[in-house]
């Protein structure tokens, strides 16, 4: 077959670019942390939980009975033994969490390397950091893989992760070591998050059935390592069960809640479904369609003249640039992945139907058939908002890596010459979401203005949003005026800040870390508030939290009233802070004033 005269360029980076695209990876990461430094996470809101968690489990607390948690015992306990190696010290999560980002990026592009060239994998792995790695999309810098609103679904998602990987890799390789290594990882996001377990199960129940089918299903190789996962799981579960009968039937999401409820329509998108579905057709199925279109007519040109090099040049560039142009001025940022999960079951369904239409195929089929298991599973947790926003930072790695592979792969394998021309749209794609997505983090971390300097951590806060945010000033004052309370002082702080009293270096003595419309009216009058009366704290710090997320009007308006009327009618304001009623801290009536 004649070749057209020079080298693609985009061939020449394939077969040269290996230390090229480790070196863009690396620098690209290394650019996010330096744009990001200090300002991960929030003092009240999620993260703040992260921190004082593991600090209560680390002094000897257990988890469920001491402490309420909602999600898997690994990642706490894994961060409470950070904490009595190296310290009680906000540095300590923040290396964690750039680790777990600095591995994401590893098997993100060990993954799509699977399947396709370094370009893809440079792509997927670059956004990567800029979509979700060290995303700022909304106020609460807690959407991150470095001080995320839970650990629990960033060292989940890495353990799942890294189980899809290796679990590709015995497929491909045949390597028992591999397999075993999968059953590992699998047990490890097995006891951490929900969701992610139910990923991570479906990947390897598809796995199952397609070994059956293929007939290379073994009982001595395979069975031993799901049944170790199960008693393993199973044991854990049942320890702490022991210790703490009510672990699942207090958790708020598994209760018939109509805030929680609520609140999981909502974050899964089903809240507003027809919008959803038309934000999808009109933004993301269009935008796709669009640089598939430009990419197909430049194919052809490129196909025509491909002897002329300036034509054949020409294509490439106009290809990025449409792919570029598209998705950078047409399609909002968080609209751009909605198509994703009926994209990839569109291919799921033809890739089992060709896999019962040519049984010979069926084998270098199955690792795309995984990938893509894995990655509509993960998505079936915003199965309508599909987005970096909120959940979607740590649900969205595998699915862009799948969407990376799809476009690298399987186009250059239809398209054969003209498949740089696709490849040359996908790099402009990719480019076009990394930026739009790092001017948004970048215009949100610019706001982070306020400096806070405790024994236990430095941060960057962020400065005033709105008057209903009270950020950053409101939130350093409040840690400095609890700082200066004596060592002893117990701190209750309602609905949510437990932060501001792991940074200000005092104790939350109660096992509640956040106050929330999610969690049910008669817990709170039957358990929660005896237990404040039991042991009532020498101060309470009520913080404003917008709550409308939840339906709700606020802490003690239309939820915990009667707790919040015990609190007004046994404390007595001592200081305001913030503008309005941003933060009040109150002390008991009649107590020795200590400020």
């Amino acid at each position: 077959m004649e070749q057209p005269p020079g080298k693609d360029v985009l061939t020449l980076l394939a077969a040269k670019g290996r230390y090229i695209a480790v070196a863009v990876c690396t620098a690209a990461y290394l650019h996010a942390v330096w744009m990001s430094w200090l300002k991960w996470g929030d003092l009240v809101v999620d993260a703040g939980v992260e921190y004082e968690l593991p600090r209560k489990l680390a002094d000897g607390q257990l988890l469920y009975r001491d402490v309420d948690y909602w999600f898997g015992p690994v990642p706490v306990y894994f961060n409470a033994l950070l904490y009595r190696v190296f310290g009680v010290h906000a540095s300590v999560l923040a290396a964690a969490g750039l680790t777990i980002a600095a591995l994401m990026c590893v098997l993100l592009y060990r993954l799509a390397r699977c399947f396709a060239g370094r370009l893809c994998a440079c792509c997927v792995t670059v956004s990567f950091i800029y979509i979700c790695g060290f995303a700022h999309l909304v106020p609460n810098a807690s959407f991150n893989f470095v001080i995320p609103y839970t650990f629990a679904a960033t060292y989940g998602m890495l353990f799942a992760l890294a189980s899809l990987f290796f679990l590709i890799r015995h497929v491909q390789k045949g390597a028992k070591a591999k397999f075993w290594l999968s059953v590992l990882f699998l047990t490890l996001a097995a006891l951490s998050k929900i969701e992610i377990l139910f990923a991570a199960g479906m990947l390897h129940l598809a796995f199952l059935i397609a070994y059956w089918r293929l007939g290379r299903l073994s009982v001595r190789a395979h069975f031993p390592g799901y049944g170790a996962v199960f008693a393993v799981v199973i044991l854990t579960y049942v320890l702490f069960l022991v210790n703490a009968p009510g672990m699942f039937a207090e958790n708020p999401w598994y209760s018939p809640n109509p805030a929680a409820r609520m609140y999981m329509r909502s974050v899964m998108g089903l809240a507003d479904w027809r919008m959803a579905l038309w934000c999808c057709v009109r933004y993301s199925f269009l935008g796709l369609a669009g640089v598939l279109a430009a990419a197909w007519v430049l194919a052809a040109v490129r196909g025509r003249w491909s002897r002329n090099a300036w034509v054949a040049g020409g294509a490439l560039a106009a290809a990025f640039l449409a792919g570029a142009l598209i998705y950078q001025f047409y399609v909002p940022k968080n609209y751009a992945f909605l198509v994703l999960p009926e994209l990839f079951a569109a291919l799921l369904v033809f890739l089992v139907w060709r896999w019962f239409r040519a049984p010979e195929q069926r084998a270098g089929a199955l690792p795309t058939i995984l990938l893509l298991v894995f990655a509509l599973a993960v998505l079936a947790r915003i199965p309508l908002r599909t987005w970096a926003w909120h959940y979607g930072f740590y649900l969205l790695p595998v699915p862009l890596a799948a969407f990376g592979v799809l476009w690298f792969k399987a186009f250059a394998n239809w398209l054969g010459r003209s498949g740089p021309v696709f490849s040359a749209a996908g790099v402009g794609l990719f480019l076009a979401l990394s930026l739009g997505h790092y001017r948004i983090s970048t215009r949100n971390y610019a706001l982070h203005t306020v400096s806070l300097e405790t024994p236990r951590g430095s941060l960057c806060l962020l400065g005033p949003v709105s008057e209903k945010l009270p950020y950053g000033a409101a939130y350093a004052e409040c840690v400095l005026f609890l700082s200066r309370l004596p060592p002893e002082t117990r701190v209750l702080v309602v609905p949510l800040g437990v932060g501001l009293v792991f940074f200000s270096g005092l104790d939350s003595p109660y096992g509640e870390t956040g106050y929330l419309p999610t969690v049910p009216e008669e817990r709170y009058n039957c358990r929660l508030l005896p237990a404040l009366k039991a042991r009532p704290p020498d101060v309470v710090v009520r913080v404003r939290v917008d709550a409308r997320e939840f339906g709700s009007q606020g802490f003690g308006v239309d939820y915990a009233v009667e707790m919040w009327e015990w609190i007004a009618e046994n404390y007595e304001p001592v200081k305001t802070i913030g503008q309005g009623d941003s933060i009040v801290v109150l002390r008991r009536r009649g107590a020795k004033p200590q400020y």
